[in-house]
């Protein structure tokens, strides 16, 4: 499934951080959704964020991406050797920036061909100018041979290329994931934010992508995962970092925070019954 490389240029594999969050405290009204949260994630590796339902994942990637703003508290990032302050950012700019993510609600555009929404992805990155397009030189009927190109390479990175020109409502749920992936991709970022990508997969799409999620990270970009299937994060991350109600309970090793007492209880279940079972 990917078999090919994703195309252009390798994200750095500085060692060193690409993600250092402090202190994330997120409140609506008297509710508050996070609370201190602090994680810190290593260039080109896969780190996990679990939780039972209400936790404050999905707050997190929130803040992270400039859809929201704590009160309190710094996400810094690290596209390159200089680091950037993510906090106060609008989600367009962190996303030119090199953080992309996916949603745990899909969000495509249905009635687009898988390509095309690829290509929305893509032109994240594209120079800017409106007067461009209205300029059919030879210069942009390259750069536009160029995107397309991509777009197609994406999607033979996760699958799709023989569903290219397929709308994406026509794509079954799997594949749907997978195109959203896709078009993440297409922005070509140094850290990406999966928000619950096996909700609802099949035994066959989660071992597709365990695989899809190796390749992303072999080729130097950093993966930050909400998921619930503790076999899925074993099987990828280095690293998990466990909230329950807008606290980080614990953190470490999958094999460390599996054995934590406090995870046991607030989130993975009665160990004999949740460990060993199917």
């Amino acid at each position: 499934m990917t078999g090919r490389p994703i195309p252009g240029p390798r994200p750095s594999t500085t060692l060193g951080p690409v993600l250092d969050v402090r202190d994330v405290t997120l409140r609506f009204g008297g509710l508050t959704s996070l609370d201190g949260v602090s994680l810190r994630q290593d260039r080109g590796s896969v780190l996990a964020v679990i939780g039972p339902n209400g936790a404050g994942k999905t707050s997190l990637f929130n803040c992270l991406t400039g859809a929201y703003r704590p009160q309190r508290g710094s996400a810094r990032f690290w596209p390159a050797d200089d680091g950037v302050e993510l906090v106060g950012r609008s989600p367009h700019r962190v996303a030119r920036l090199g953080v992309a993510r996916t949603f745990q609600n899909i969000r495509l555009f249905p009635e687009m061909s898988a390509v095309e929404n690829v290509q929305v992805g893509v032109e994240v990155r594209a120079r800017p100018g409106a007067l461009r397009g209205l300029l059919p030189t030879r210069a942009v009927r390259r750069e536009e041979r160029e995107t397309l190109d991509r777009c197609h390479e994406l999607l033979d990175f996760v699958g799709l290329g023989h569903r290219a020109e397929r709308p994406a409502a026509a794509l079954a749920y799997g594949e749907q994931r997978r195109l959203e992936i896709a078009r993440a991709l297409g922005t070509s970022p140094s850290l990406l934010l999966l928000d619950e990508p096996a909700a609802g997969a099949t035994a066959a799409e989660r071992t597709d992508l365990v695989t899809l999620i190796h390749a992303i990270a072999g080729r130097g970009i950093s993966v930050l995962l909400i998921e619930h299937d503790i076999r899925l994060v074993a099987a990828v991350a280095r690293a998990i970092v466990v909230l329950n109600f807008g606290r980080v309970i614990a953190a470490g090793r999958p094999d460390e925070v599996r054995a934590d007492p406090a995870v046991v209880e607030a989130y993975l279940g009665e160990p004999d019954e949740r460990r060993d079972g199917p």
